[in-house]
């Protein structure tokens, strides 16, 4: 691992991501100081492919949170790191990111991509609807029903109930 570690710059994206994560779940702090810059670099570089890179790493890690990095890259101006980001941030069912993703519900260039990680959420998406404003559920509430109906659990079933009665 030292010695990958010395070679990063130079090994390839799967190379990098392996060795990148493996970094960030050693106990040694110049293993995870390392890693740490190594995937800051990844995340700010000029290259969309490492800036992808960065978040399939993110992704990966189950110990360790980077929600400002994933926050970050879901306004990222390449539209395969902006999905990457938005699907990460969903799988890994962020809460702090889902008023951004659902922000893209209303804009109709970036809905599709949105509605696409909104179903990686889950159930727990409809726990979770209450950190969205109220407004702003309504206004979604046909993408959220359908959502739902294609989302196994008790809390989707459960809003698509509180929504029948709505109605």
């Amino acid at each position: 691992l030292v010695e990958a570690a010395d070679n990063l710059k130079l090994a390839d994206y799967d190379t990098r991501k392996v060795v990148i994560t493996n970094m960030l779940n050693q106990k040694e702090f110049k293993f995870l100081f390392q890693a740490g810059n190594s995937l800051n670099e990844l995340i700010y570089s000029t290259n969309p492919k490492e800036r992808a890179l960065a978040v399939e790493i993110t992704t990966e890690l189950k110990n360790v949170r980077f929600t400002d990095a994933i926050e970050w890259l879901i306004h990222d101006p390449e539209p395969v790191v902006k999905k990457s980001a938005i699907m990460a941030a969903c799988k890994l069912k962020t809460r702090k990111l889902l008023p951004f993703i659902v922000k893209q519900l209303s804009r109709p260039e970036e809905k599709y991509l949105a509605l696409q990680g909104l179903q990686h959420y889950g159930d727990d998406l409809f726990l979770h609807l209450k950190d969205i404003p109220e407004e702003e559920q309504q206004n979604n509430a046909a993408d959220f029903i359908k959502i739902a109906g294609k989302t196994k659990g008790n809390h989707s079933t459960n809003y698509l109930l509180s929504r029948l009665f709505d109605e």
